[in-house]
């Protein structure tokens, strides 16, 4: 389990600077708005997920292919991830190196447009996730199948 532990003196400056920084107004808004799993939270743990959050957003790179990475999707992504592990106060997704950002689905080849994937999480560290998938799995609540949750899923599974 990936806890907060020696973070190196980097690590730690983000750290602190993101636990320094009050939770913006605007995130809590995009939360109550397209995150039904931030919704049903009581506060204390309303109050961690925004923590855990911050420190998601400092210190993970979430980087855009061939798209344009906008806050909300950032928001996102870190609200995807951290619905998983709020429940464990001190979880830093350590074996996270980055997130990817495709503007499609992808084919086994990664070429976009394809309808193998819509997303995958890497032993090495490393999630895909198709930005238009990522958005209709906050969208559309009553479907089972949330591309975020399922692959930072296999993140956590992967480092048992």
């Amino acid at each position: 389990m990936a806890l907060l532990g020696r973070p190196s003196a980097r690590h730690r400056k983000q750290l602190e600077a993101a636990l320094a920084t009050p939770f913006p107004r605007r995130w809590s808004k995009l939360l109550e708005t397209r995150c039904a799993h931030f919704r049903r939270l009581p506060s204390v743990f309303r109050d961690r997920f925004e923590q855990q959050t911050k420190i998601f957003l400092a210190t993970k790179r979430i980087t855009g292919v061939k798209t344009r990475v906008a806050e909300e999707t950032r928001l996102l992504v870190a609200a995807s991830a951290v619905s998983l592990t709020v429940g464990w106060p001190d979880y830093t997704w350590d074996q996270l190196a980055e997130v990817l950002l495709y503007p499609d689905d992808f084919g086994r080849d990664y070429n976009f447009g394809g309808a193998d994937a819509s997303g995958q999480a890497h032993p090495w560290g490393i999630v895909i996730l198709s930005v238009p998938t990522l958005n209709r799995s906050f969208d559309e609540v009553g479907d089972a199948y949330h591309v975020g949750f399922h692959e930072f899923a296999h993140l956590l599974d992967l480092t048992q």
